[in-house]
C-alpha cells in the first residue's frame, strides 16, 4: 500500500551540510554541531545528524553565495536512529512566513551550486 505523504507543504530533495545550534526556551546556546540536509519545504527541513539532538529549540545556519549567514530558528519534530546508525531530524521552522520562504530558497540555491560545481569537477578530463 502506498504510504500518504500528510505534510502540507511539498518537501525538495537536497543533500548539503548545515550548522544547527541546540537551544532552550530562552533562545541559549546549549550546543553547537553539524549535520546534513537532505530535504525541505516552506515550513521545515529534514536532515541527519551523527548524535541525537536533545532540546526542543534549533537554530539553523549556513552560509550563502554572498558570504552572508542565513538562519532560522525551529522546534524539533522528531529525532530518530536510521539504519546507519544516525540520526534523522525533522523540524517545524519557526518566523515569518517570508523568512521561512527566504531560509528555504537560499539553501535550495546553494546546494544546487554546491552540486553543479561537483557535477563540473567530475566532468573534467584528467
Amino acid at each position: 500500500m502506498k504510504k500518504i505523504d500528510k505534510r502540507k507543504n511539498p518537501r525538495t530533495d537536497i543533500c548539503t551540510p548545515i550548522s544547527y545550534f541546540c537551544i532552550d526556551k530562552n533562545g541559549h546556546i546549549l550546543d553547537q554541531q553539524t549535520g546534513a540536509a537532505f530535504n525541505i519545504s516552506q515550513s521545515g527541513i529534514g536532515f541527519e545528524t551523527g548524535l541525537t539532538i536533545k532540546s526542543d529549540y534549533i537554530l539553523l545556519n549556513f552560509i550563502d553565495l554572498e558570504d552572508n549567514v542565513v538562519e532560522i530558528k525551529g522546534q524539533v519534530v522528531y529525532c530518530r536512529k536510521n539504519d546507519s546508525g544516525r540520526y534523522d531530524t525533522g523540524i517545524n521552522f519557526h518566523g515569518t512566513h517570508a523568512e521561512k520562504i527566504q531560509f528555504k530558497n537560499k539553501l535550495i540555491e546553494s546546494c544546487n551550486y554546491q552540486k553543479n560545481r561537483f557535477d563540473i569537477a567530475i566532468s573534467l578530463p584528467t
